[in-house]
């Protein structure tokens, strides 16, 4: 059962350059097949449909509690953290500095983020991984206290 949903997304310049990539390549798709050249064409039409095939996957990072997991990820790139193998969970604050970015990324302190801005999050250490995890959400307190087990969590979608 899911105690804890949320989703997180990339602010709206990240939207809109994808958009005007997504448009620019259907523009140069169409240009290209009107002047006869059918091959780069193509080309165009399947490099434009890999954009947005990636910008579906990774336009919003989810963050699942369920009584078993932590599953966190973008898309189909999912990181799966059993909740008995926890070990601590602590409120941190995530800052473009120490992650040079956004998305996964290595952090500076030794950790691995998640995230799609800066804001609020909670580091977890966990048995079994190499490094601590960050991760992003609206409320790092209440996913603390999920994670302790002090609360069941409410199911949220």
């Amino acid at each position: 059962m899911v105690v804890y949903s949320e989703r997180r997304r990339f602010g709206p310049l990240f939207d809109l350059v994808f958009y005007v990539c997504i448009l620019g390549g259907i523009g140069v798709a169409v240009f290209l097949a009107l002047r006869g050249s059918s091959t780069r064409a193509v080309t165009a039409g399947v490099l434009t449909v890999i954009l947005v095939l990636v910008y579906v996957n990774v336009h919003h990072l989810k963050v699942e509690i369920t009584e078993d997991r932590v599953t966190v990820g973008f898309g189909v790139l999912k990181k799966r953290i059993r909740r008995e193998d926890i070990r601590s969970c602590e409120p941190y604050e995530i800052t473009f500095e120490n992650y040079r970015g956004y998305g996964i990324r290595r952090g500076a302190d030794g950790t691995v983020g998640y995230c799609t801005g800066e804001g609020s999050g909670v580091k977890i250490v966990a048995d079994g991984e190499d490094k601590p995890v960050v991760i992003e959400v609206k409320d790092p307190g209440e996913v603390c206290l999920i994670l302790s087990g002090r609360t069941c969590g409410k199911p949220r979608k």
